[in-house]
């Protein structure tokens, strides 16, 4: 066989035997149809995940968290700091500003590019004052950025810019900043508050309004300095993100001259009787507004390197104190109310009663029963009488009473600290019946409430039964702010009853002082006891004596509120007179005229004269150094208390307790009016 046909019988076995079952030869990896061996699947589809992954991480990084990212980054290298937006102004009710933001520029530094510290610092000192050691101190700090002066005035920071650049002093810069300026100084400070560094609200209403005053900050960063060891920012490369959006304007209740006429007189009040604080408050009852308050010592909101925590405290809203016999204003009135008794109605009061264990006395001294009236009881301030219109009312009627004229609850007042006192509910009251924590709060002992509770329960007797909300808040930016009226706490027959009542206690009683030429004042007087808060008994001859009054009697304008904390003096001759200098200066400021009708009483013409309350003090003075707690107690007792009056009803006049109940839609309609007539008048 030739060798070709050798070969191809060999070839041909071979291919018979390789083709008879696999047909065509397949690729590498691949099957006769064309996909994955089994071999290679699994490693493919695990790359196929992490291709995923890698394309849904950077989906993430690039799109969805890139803003967080380039933030992060810019951490690293940069440094983010807030600019404080400028807060709103802050006017009083007839438009001047109490305080306000005022651009400024902090003067700062880069240490490490000072060439000639002496002559740097002393041009500094030239132009901002103060002490060049001291600014060579600071231009000489560690790091690349150190504070020189913050909240200097624009157009000193620009001559001193000029000065250096002029002399090729480098290293120092300038960045536009705003700080709280008070064109009235001190006035008003504990209202106003103070303001931190940062340019939030610390206390007083910049921090019960910081939300709406303080806006909305900017935003700056610097250039971190990575090669010093403290890795601080580098001076001068300050840059802007984001502006900052002011605040909101607000106008206030407070009138100013009137807020300094009381900061006055409360100051030299406290000096004259040897108070350890003074306080007082003037608002107008029908609305709640309050024109002037404070409490000593004052605050000064511009300076607070001598800060003193009981100066940012305006204590008729944060402390409580026993009230004294103010409070038998609403024993009265809660017993009128019920038509348990009446002004008329007589009571046989003894000497001395028993509350508990505990002897009561009035402090005229007398030792003899004496038949008075209620409205006797008021006038002439008997403990002992009030212990039994207490009685006559009966702990549970009592206490609904005194909660209906808010007593024990906070007044809704806008001011940061609000306490609600310390009055005992009805199952805590002591002794049979709860008689013996009823005859002590009858006269005001054995509670203590904030004095802006007082002020708000009387000015409901001044505004025909209907609580009102103590407020400071007038304006937020252009928009009237309302604020609520509260529940009746009396009829308007009864807070009229009153009034009368409170009007005997200064035409007569133990507030003759308060009387003012051409003005009809009511009002009452209160010697308070108070507790030592160490051994719980009363401190001899510390009393809270205040005078809360109101006028014109029958349409009250204004009510004022004065207290003395710690003297030995009764209210009768020292927080009355306070209260009338207070009280003639604000209704003349108010423009509320005289009436030519209304007698002149003894002494008014030291009212009608321009002499300040030291003056006034100084012109009463007699050789004896002061007047003592015993020393007015024995002069009391020349007064005759015994003296009862007998008032007929005006049947013509009367007014049925029962329908003015009926009234209360139409009070509230008149409230609104009475409202809107003022704040368009703009008092």
């Amino acid at each position: 066989m030739s060798y070709m046909a050798r070969h191809s019988a060999h070839v041909s076995v071979r291919d018979s035997r390789g083709s008879s079952n696999e047909g065509p030869r397949s690729r590498m990896g691949y099957n006769n149809d064309g996909i994955f061996s089994s071999k290679l699947k699994v490693p493919f589809i695990l790359f196929l995940v992490a291709l995923g992954i890698i394309v849904l991480r950077l989906f993430q990084f690039q799109v969805l968290e890139k803003d967080q990212l380039s933030e992060e980054a810019e951490v690293g290298r940069y440094y983010i700091t807030k600019i404080p937006a400028k807060r709103g102004t802050i006017y009083d009710r007839n438009g001047n500003i109490l305080a306000m933001s005022q651009d400024c520029t902090d003067i700062v530094c880069d240490p490490m590019m000072i060439e000639k510290l002496d002559v740097t610092a002393s041009v500094i000192q030239k132009h901002i004052g103060g002490s060049i050691a001291d600014y060579k101190d600071r231009l000489e700090a560690e790091g690349r950025y150190s504070v020189i002066k913050r909240g200097v005035d624009n157009d000193v920071a620009e001559a001193l810019k000029v000065e250096l650049t002029k002399l090729k002093l480098d290293g120092v810069f300038y960045e536009g900043s705003n700080q709280r300026v008070y064109p009235y100084g001190s006035l008003a400070g504990q209202i106003l508050g103070i303001v931190g560094n940062e340019g939030e609200g610390l206390t007083g209403l910049e921090l019960y309004y910081d939300d709406i005053l303080k806006g909305t900050d900017g935003e700056a960063r610097y250039t971190w300095s990575n090669f010093e060891k403290n890795n601080t920012v580098i001076a001068g490369t300050r840059n802007v993100r984001k502006n900052a959006q002011d605040g909101t304007d607000i106008v206030l209740t407070i009138d100013a001259n009137i807020q300094k006429t009381v900061e006055r007189a409360v100051e030299e009040a406290s000096k004259h009787y040897k108070a350890e604080m003074g306080m007082a408050m003037v608002s107008d009852p029908a609305t709640g507004e309050i024109l002037a308050a404070c409490s000593t010592p004052y605050l000064d909101p511009s300076d607070t390197t001598s800060f003193d925590p009981k100066a940012s405290q305006l204590r008729l809203v944060t402390d409580s104190y026993e009230p004294g016999s103010m409070f038998k204003v609403f024993t009265a009135s809660i017993g009128m109310n019920a038509s348990l008794f009446d002004d008329t109605t007589s009571f046989e009061v003894p000497p001395m009663v028993l509350v508990g264990a505990d002897p009561v006395r009035d402090e005229d001294g007398r030792d003899t029963t004496d038949y008075m009236t209620t409205s006797d009881i008021i006038t002439h301030s008997s403990n002992v009488g009030a212990v039994l219109l207490g009685r006559k009312i009966g702990s549970e009627l009592f206490a609904q009473g005194i909660a209906d004229f808010g007593i024990g609850s906070p007044t809704g007042i806008d001011y940061p600290g609000e306490v609600k006192g310390i009055v005992a509910a009805l199952p805590d009251y002591t002794g049979e019946d709860g008689l013996t924590t009823l005859g002590s709060m009858s006269f005001g002992q054995s509670l203590a409430v904030p004095m802006v509770q007082i002020v708000r329960g009387v000015g409901a007797v001044a505004f025909d039964g209907r609580l009102t909300t103590p407020h400071f808040l007038r304006y937020q930016g252009d928009e009237l702010v309302s604020w609520p009226v509260g529940e009746r706490a009396t009829s308007r027959y009864t807070a009229s009853l009153m009034r009368e009542m409170m009007s005997r206690v200064v035409a007569e009683g133990t507030g003759t002082q308060a009387q003012m030429s051409g003005y009809a004042i009511a009002g009452k007087t209160g010697t308070g006891e108070q507790a030592d808060p160490e051994t719980g008994r009363y401190r001899q001859n510390y009393f809270l004596s205040s005078f809360v009054g109101f006028s014109p009697q029958e349409n009250p304008q204004l009510l004022c509120y004065v207290g003395l904390l710690g003297t030995s003096h009764l209210a009768a001759s020292s927080a009355v007179p306070t209260f009338s200098t207070i009280m003639y200066e604000a209704l003349s400021e108010l423009g509320v005229l005289p009436s030519e009708e209304l007698i002149i009483p003894r002494d008014a013409e030291a009212y009608d004269t321009e002499e300040s309350l030291a003056e006034t003090f100084e012109a009463e003075s007699t050789t004896e150094d002061e007047t003592t707690y015993e020393d007015e107690a024995e002069s009391e007792t020349e007064e005759d208390t015994s003296e009862s009056r007998d008032v007929e009803a005006d049947d013509a006049e009367a007014v049925d307790v029962e329908a003015d109940d009926t009234e209360t839609d139409n009070e509230e309609i008149e409230h609104a009016e009475v409202v809107g007539a003022k704040a368009s008048e703009g008092m």
